[in-house]
């Protein structure tokens, strides 16, 4: 079936050759290879959901202060988790990295299953914590150098809704089982990414740096096959590297983050990821059953937790058709919009108190309107931005900032609601997301369908407007000059 599909393709000399006959062999292995991401962003997921189902059940061994401490500790230590990861990847490898943040994440759930006072609870929020940040961070980097420029977007989303299956897996564990039962299975997820390790290779990048020339040349063309574009992205790929760097060392990360070729993707990802977690769809995951119980009284908050949840997860998995067919900004820029109609609908329908049928419709719009763009989108750019050479400190980074913006709204947003009322939290997602899509107006590039090196060589000389024409769009609005 395979060599029915073979189509002649022209190279450079101008002569017919057969395309490469087993493209749809390095396919699939693209794709076994990133089940492993699927598991880590379950996993990520799961971790995330608990605080939001799970705490509450707890209360009787912690007050409601110290929850929201808990909640803040799971998010809080991601920001070290990255950096973590970055170190730990650095001198070890990106495979290995993955293996001991499943062990830690497996160790902090059984923790949190066996807990009975702050003080345990606080250790497995910091195990889980710790591990899903540098999951987290070495994933991203995983998610971008595995598939090549025509399945990258699908596999990224595919891979988002792995999050939101997490999510939804997390609030199901706390309305099905008792709370000590639901944290040992939510160490199920770990438990099967440790085992889903051996289908993923080592970073063909971390092989280069390291000094593995060959072994990371068999892995790349395991993985892509070998053909003339395979092989000049595997040359751009050796030209970019200085050869070992050993562990990271801080005075050359530092050099590099001084670099413009890391700060313009830093500050394009870092409004991305502010208009992600500001849009409050992090918050409102951490503190479900808080924030339905706040905006009416008439929700059953179990009950709509779960429809947000399937909501969430279909859209995720409808943006694997979307993403193929439209470019990233169109995406982004109507789902963001989308967002804060529905968030403004939302100030409205609780000031004026309407039923509460009106507001879990207004909510579940509001839920597909997030995750049919804005929260998937900014991770697939975030990860195609990065220039080779800085990509693992790039994501790191930005992840650490993403986990340091989060952990502030997880811990001052209740008491803006406690002091002001949830109308206020809700005006202040408003105003996060406008401001940072005014601001990605004018600086976010289109990478829809561009090879990494193509976007590298646009978006680095401070010439965005190239990554449109590549892809079809003469808009030339989008210049940043040096």
């Amino acid at each position: 079936m395979i060599v029915d599909e073979i189509k002649r393709e022209i190279i450079q000399n101008g002569k017919a050759k057969l395309a490469d006959p087993g493209r749809y062999i390095y396919m699939k292995r693209q794709a076994l290879a990133s089940i492993n991401l699927v598991m880590a962003s379950l996993c990520y997921g799961v971790s995330f959901a608990f605080t939001g189902t799970l705490l509450p059940l707890i209360r009787e061994y912690v007050d409601e202060e110290s929850e929201t401490w808990l909640a803040a500790i799971n998010v809080g230590v991601m920001i070290l988790g990255s950096y973590l990861g970055l170190l730990v990847a650095g001198c070890f490898g990106n495979k290995k990295c993955l293996v001991l943040t499943d062990i830690m994440s497996i160790a902090g759930w059984f923790c949190l299953s066996l807990a009975s006072d702050f003080f345990t609870f606080g250790i497995g929020c910091t195990l889980v914590g710790f591990s899903s940040g540098m999951k987290t961070q070495v994933s991203l980097t995983y998610r971008v150098e595995i598939p090549e420029k025509d399945l990258r977007g699908i596999i990224s989303t595919i891979i988002t809704s792995a999050y939101m299956l997490g999510i939804l897996m997390g609030h199901l564990s706390a309305i099905i089982f008792p709370w000590r039962a639901a944290m040992r299975f939510c160490s199920l997820s770990p438990i099967i990414s440790l085992f889903t390790i051996t289908l993923i290779p080592e970073s063909p990048t971390w092989l280069l740096s390291h000094g593995y020339k060959d072994e990371a040349k068999n892995i790349f063309f395991w993985l892509r096959g070998q053909t003339p574009q395979s092989e000049n992205e595997f040359s751009n790929m050796m030209k970019k590297q200085t050869g070992s760097e050993g562990c990271a060392e801080i005075g050359s990360n530092l050099r590099k983050m001084c670099s413009k070729k890391f700060f313009i993707p830093f500050v394009i990802s870092a409004v991305l990821l502010t208009a992600q977690s500001g849009s409050g769809y992090d918050v409102l995951v951490v503190y479900t059953e808080d924030f339905l119980s706040n905006m009416s009284s008439q929700i059953n908050t179990g009950n709509v937790t779960i429809l947000f949840d399937i909501i969430s997860l279909t859209f995720c998995i409808l943006l694997c058709f979307f993403i193929k067919l439209m470019p990233r900004r169109t995406i982004f820029f109507c789902s963001s919009a989308g967002t804060v109609i529905t968030l403004v609908l939302l100030i409205l329908i609780i000031i004026y108190d309407w039923s509460g049928d009106i507001l879990t419709l207004c909510l579940c719009v509001y839920t597909a309107c997030v995750n049919l763009g804005i929260l998937p989108v900014s991770w697939l750019v975030l990860t195609e931005i990065f220039p080779e050479s800085k990509r693992d400190l790039g994501i790191c980074v930005s992840t650490g900032f993403f986990s340091f913006f989060t952990f502030l709204l997880v811990k001052l947003v209740p008491i803006l609601v406690f002091r002001v009322g949830i109308v206020a939290a809700l005006a202040l997602f408003i105003g996060i997301v406008t401001i940072c899509n005014f601001v990605l107006f004018f600086i976010m590039p289109e990478t829809k369908e561009l090879s990494l090196h193509d976007m590298e060589e646009a978006i680095y000389q401070g010439k965005f407007y190239k990554c449109f024409e590549m892809v079809g769009c003469k808009n030339q609005h989008y210049i940043v000059n040096d």
